[in-house]
């Protein structure tokens, strides 16, 4: 009963969850392997990063266009020797 600590020192009263009864499903996060050659930037080492830095190509709403984005070099200076993980692409 309201008022009471039938349920605990700390509970309340259940609430209904935004379109229904049951809480919403946590998000689903994917996972992918992904080699790393941290040998390849000792030996040699790259001298500017902006080399890397990805190239935008600009749709007719002025927003980079994921399609035609191209990275000058996909493993980083070889420390991704497989290519760059999806998460990090554009």
């Amino acid at each position: 009963p309201p008022g009471s600590d039938s349920g605990g020192v700390f509970s309340l009263p259940p609430t209904p969850f935004p379109g229904g009864s049951e809480p919403p499903l946590p998000p689903v996060f994917k996972t992918e392997a992904v080699k790393i050659d941290l040998a390849a930037w000792f030996q040699e080492p790259p001298l500017d990063l902006k080399r890397f830095a990805p190239i935008y190509t600009l749709n007719s709403q002025r927003v980079p266009d994921r399609k035609l984005t191209k990275y000058p070099d996909p493993t980083f200076g070889g420390l991704y020797p497989d290519g760059l993980p999806s998460d990090l692409l554009f």
